[in-house]
């Protein structure tokens, strides 16, 4: 598949010679559906050796917001690619990666993915009945270090059938819930990014080069990003 083709999200993260200026306070979408992220309370971008810019969320306030598009609406399946190095597992031990829609700890008209309290992580979508959940392995996510997740969800309500992968290595889930009922619409749902849309679930550390994709991608796929992209973050 080409590069493009099913990415309707990819934050840009600029790269710029070691002492540069920092970028503007936003991110732009190199999709082509130009959902660009609108920063809040992110006080300024973080330069890394290799001259790449990622943003640093403070843990109390941050967050990126999206405006809602049919791009992110109604995903048969979805692939999230970040790099993350958490500082802390965040507000109230559950910092916030992605959230389309509302709600806090689990989603309302949409979907989540969160700190989950053991240096894991936890994604969720939203169901009538009962919400469809999977964590990542205990100790899946290292604080203080870069690393590149991914979460590959291939459109089932079986819990079993998500996959992480950490490093381009599939990470064992974990307190799996199969969903019940019919999926609640996310349609008209707005995007964020390092916090939950009551902003009390903020990320304390970096992300950088957010993606999200409206298909599963294979291993091969992930451990390619993973190589193209680790050198970046010194990994």
């Amino acid at each position: 598949m080409p590069k493009y083709e099913g990415l309707v999200f990819e934050g840009f993260s600029p790269r710029t010679p070691l002492g540069a200026a920092a970028p503007a306070a936003s991110l732009p979408d190199m999709s082509r559906y130009g959902n660009d992220g609108v920063f809040t309370n992110i006080a300024a971008w973080t330069q890394l050796p290799s001259g790449l810019w990622t943003m640093p969320f403070n843990g109390t306030t941050s967050i990126i917001t999206i405006a809602a598009n049919a791009s992110l609406s109604a995903l048969p399946q979805m692939t999230f690619s970040v790099w993350l190095k958490p500082i802390t597992t965040g507000e109230t031990a559950s910092g916030m990666v992605f959230q389309l829609g509302s709600g806090s700890l689990t989603p309302t008209a949409g979907w989540l993915l969160r700190y989950s309290g053991g240096e894991n992580l936890a994604f969720y979508v939203n169901y009538v009945t009962t919400d469809l959940r999977s964590v990542s392995a205990i100790n899946s996510i290292t604080l203080g270090a870069y690393q590149h997740f991914v979460v590959v969800w291939t459109g089932t309500t079986v819990a079993a059938d998500i996959d992480f992968y950490v490093n381009g290595v599939v990470s064992a889930n974990t307190a799996n819930q199969d969903a019940a009922g019919a999926r609640v619409s996310d349609v008209g749902s707005t995007l964020y990014i390092g916090n939950a849309a009551a902003t009390l679930r903020t990320w304390d550390g970096n992300i950088g080069l957010p993606k999200l994709y409206n298909y599963a991608m294979s291993h091969d796929q992930i451990n390619a990003i993973f190589e193209a992209e680790r050198r970046l973050f010194g990994v």
